[in-house]
């Protein structure tokens, strides 16, 4: 049973692990070093006589993925937007004037591919309330209401989460701006 809680931990840690392979050893109580092992989809990892292959856990990541995610965020960071002012702004204008001034901002006029998706999904706990907030939200999506200098696009991206109470994904592609989880949105 031992062998099996490590082998299911390892999987974790290699569903986290950054688009690096790296090597790890696992030490049991006694001090034994077993290793090392690198951290890489389809690897063998050899204990106490028995081999086991390294499987991505389903819905993981790739690496490649995860390293276009890395470099997506990168870019955000880089890119600082030298001021912002939404008063009352629907997030559908917000998102519309990041992307261009990310292309703008950006030393290579690339910028980043920023999608909202705010569309219809199963109706939040207490649609049935005429009054409940839940509806508000679904007819009406936030508008968004801050002011801000020399931030970069990541943080700005973030902030926008924060006042609107939408979800920033940082995808392998660019960058996702929908609704929260309806288990999140209903918290």
């Amino acid at each position: 049973m031992k062998r099996k809680v490590v082998i299911v931990g390892w999987l974790v840690a290699m569903s986290l692990s950054s688009a690096a392979a790296e090597e790890f050893y696992f030490v049991s109580k006694s001090g034994r070093k077993h290793g090392p092992f690198t951290l890489a989809d389809g690897a063998t990892v050899v204990l106490e006589g028995r081999s086991y292959r390294l499987q991505r856990v389903a819905g993981g990541a790739s690496t490649e993925d995860a390293a276009r995610r890395q470099k997506v965020t990168a870019k955000l960071k880089r890119i600082v937007i030298p001021q912002v002012d939404f008063r009352q702004a629907h997030v559908s204008d917000v998102v519309e004037f990041l992307r261009k001034a990310s292309v703008e901002r950006d030393p290579e006029k690339t910028g980043v591919n920023i999608v909202l998706k705010i569309g219809p999904r199963p109706p939040p706990k207490g649609l049935d309330d005429p009054f409940s907030e839940a509806r508000d939200w679904l007819n009406n999506p936030p508008l968004i209401t801050f002011t801000a200098r020399q931030l970069s696009l990541y943080d700005t991206l973030q902030l926008i989460g924060q006042v609107s109470n939408l979800e920033i994904r940082i995808m392998s592609w660019g960058v996702l701006v929908t609704r929260p989880e309806r288990s999140k949105a209903s918290q």
